[in-house]
């Protein structure tokens, strides 16, 4: 089946136009089905932030009859077809229909998806993003795909174990989905694809056959003979399934020589070594979510073995003096392939591996930037900051080092005597609201980069050596979004490692530590306490940057800047008499804001006034946490 992808000219409302002219007609495959729906979920998702514009109406009516063709001719198409069939026989409705074809449409790469923040999945929410409509409510999405909706009894999708419902990462059944790659083989039993890229997607199969082998609860590696019992039904099945589909694979590749990944496969003669090799791929195309056990050491042998004594020998497969590595076809996560460490048999089973750079790019795989992510664009500029002279020039000091990388370590020879830890590494402190976050934002701005802040509870995990692989995770993420790294409140992560209490403690800080020095983008940490950061840390930055509280002159400057020029302002407010009070720039907008406030509870009319700002300035003065101001709770005096 063919990936289609969206057509660059006019958008979606263009191909939404084009399909509803003429007659409803029946569809003929599996393929324009998915097109169809394709552009329906581009169309609705145009119509985000579309609802204050004259437009908005003409989006509605399209996206109705866009939506009422699409469901009119799949009724009336051939029950012969594969999403067809499954639809009547299920006797689904109108939203689980739309529910099916958005995870198909997703996960097949087609149109475009709305990442959520840190992770790869569908989630619930994102769902409800796209199929909310006047007809289906959010709480309707959420009926449809809950425990005993006709979607999750009949094995059609699955819903993952998260707490928060709209965060559950949902996924499509591989029952529902292998037909769509399979459709319409030649007589020669091979897959009907149209370019590598087409194949490389078409292995999705192969990657879902490898998670349910590594899957220990569903399908246990049966001990060898005579101390085993027969397999399962559902093993050998699985196997069986397996060496169908990579069959099909090399019949496939026989067909292309010429494609890179048939030439891969010809220099490594082991199947065991291609069924890691596809396993990878899957995780550089998102099929699995990157932080999968399938991509450890230990997932990867256990999926491509029958038993154990297979996973043993398939272990050292993932040495570094076998091909896999010794050749660069893979590598542990974050470039650590250079430790002997990691030859160690137990060690492997707990790294995770990916593809070399070398060979993603031989394999001309398109890495998915994480606009999966937390990457997004960011907020500030430069133009909007008040800071301190010296403080303005280590910003800018910063920019001109990683705008003119090539020139300093390429041109000046720096890259020869400097060999590693060339990234620009910088440290913010100072007190709270003194700008460090938003000079973060602007400086990212400034570089026309995106900025990814982490967030100390998406990095630390409660099972132990978790929390190790999430920190290689953000900084991958960083280096494919080609993001600024932003650390916020740093000293929960980078903390002096003599405090630290139980071992692992110490071992995070090593690989933030390992990780820091290997990044070579731009990597911001801020803190409000400089001295708790880790000693080891200090020749690791580049350039520290003290945030100090602004004076006079510059609070009136911020007061100008961040009143808005449309706020209806009462006669006879004076910005230099706000600006005597010692007021950080993050006082200063909670300030503005509680004034806001004040002068809206005497109705929309009201303009702010004087008096809002000196009560909201009196506000922010008693909320202050000091030691002059009475403790909360019960103390001695």
């Amino acid at each position: 089946m063919a990936r289609v992808r969206p057509k660059k000219c006019g958008g979606a409302r263009f191909e939404a136009e084009r399909f509803c002219k003429g007659e409803a007609r029946p569809f003929k495959d599996d393929s324009r089905i998915l097109d169809a729906a394709r552009i329906l979920f581009d169309l609705r998702r145009e119509m985000v932030g579309q609802e204050e514009r004259d437009s908005y109406e003409e989006f509605l009516t399209l996206e109705r009859e866009m939506s009422r063709r699409l469901h009119k001719a799949i009724k009336a198409s051939s029950y012969k077809i594969h999403i067809v069939k499954t639809f009547k026989e299920r006797h689904l409705n109108r939203l689980e229909r739309e529910i099916l074809l958005f995870l198909a449409v997703s996960t097949l790469g087609m149109g475009r998806r709305i990442m959520r923040r840190g992770l790869d999945g569908i989630q619930i929410a994102e769902l409800q993003e796209v199929l909310r409509t006047k007809s289906h409510t959010s709480i309707d999405v959420i009926r449809a795909v809950s425990s005993r909706s006709r979607l999750i009894s009949s094995g059609l999708v699955e819903v993952g174990p998260e707490n928060n419902l709209a965060s559950r990462e949902i996924e499509i059944s591989v029952d529902f989905l292998s037909p769509l790659y399979e459709k319409n083989p030649s007589a020669e039993g091979i897959w009907t694809v149209r370019s590598h890229e087409e194949l490389l997607y078409a292995t999705f199969i192969i990657v879902k056959c490898l998670e349910s082998n590594w899957d220990d609860d569903l399908n246990p590696i049966p001990l060898p003979r005579p101390w085993r019992l027969k397999p399962t039904y559902r093993t050998e099945r699985g196997d069986r399934e397996l060496e169908r589909h990579m069959k099909t694979l090399e019949k496939t590749l026989r067909k292309h020589r010429n494609w890179p990944l048939s030439r891969v496969f010809c220099e490594l003669p082991k199947p065991q070594e291609k069924l890691i090799i596809l396993a990878l791929i899957g995780k550089e195309l998102r099929f699995l979510h990157r932080s999968s056990d399938l991509f450890t050491g230990n997932g990867l042998t256990h999926a491509v073995s029958k038993d154990l004594p297979e996973v043993r020998r398939n272990l050292r497969l993932l040495k570094g003096n076998r091909p896999l590595r010794k050749d660069g076809y893979i590598q542990v996560c974050g470039g650590r392939d250079d430790n002997p460490a990691l030859d160690d048999e137990e060690v492997l089973k707990d790294c995770e591996f990916e593809l070399t750079g070398k060979l993603v790019e031989r394999l001309k795989i398109k890495r998915g930037r994480k606009s999966s992510s937390a990457a997004r664009e960011p907020l500030m500029t430069l133009d909007q900051l008040v800071l301190y002279p010296e403080t303005m020039e280590a910003l800018l000091l910063a920019e001109a080092q990683f705008r003119h990388r090539d020139v300093l370590l390429k041109d000046w020879g720096l890259e020869r005597s400097i060999p590693y830890g060339t990234g620009v590494s910088l440290l913010f402190w100072g007190q709270p609201g003194t700008g460090k976050t938003a000079a973060a934002e602007a400086l990212a701005h400034e570089l026309g980069k995106r900025i990814i802040a982490v967030n100390y509870s998406e990095i630390q995990d409660a099972f132990v050596g978790q929390t190790e692989k999430n920190i290689v995770r953000i900084f991958q993420e960083a280096k494919e979004a080609e993001a600024v790294l932003f650390w916020d409140e740093a000293d929960a992560m980078f903390f002096d490692r003599s405090r630290g209490v139980r071992a692992w403690e110490v071992r995070d800080v090593n690989v933030l530590l390992q990780e820091i020095e290997r990044f070579e983008g731009l990597c911001i940490l801020a803190t409000n306490r400089q001295f708790t950061l880790d000693s080891a840390l200090e020749r690791r930055i580049a350039i520290k940057v003290e945030f100090l509280k602004p004076d006079k002159k510059m609070r009136e400057r911020i007061w100008k800047k961040i009143v808005p020029k449309q706020l209806p302002l009462a006669q006879g407010l004076e910005f230099e008499e706000l600006a005597r009070e010692d007021l950080t720039g993050g006082e200063i907008k909670n300030v503005l804001l509680n004034a806001t406030r004040f002068a809206l509870c005497r109705g929309q009319k009201a303009k702010v006034s004087m008096s809002d700002f000196r009560k909201a300035i009196e506000m922010e003065k008693r909320g202050k946490w000091s030691k002059k101001t009475r403790p909360i709770g019960f103390s001695r005096k």
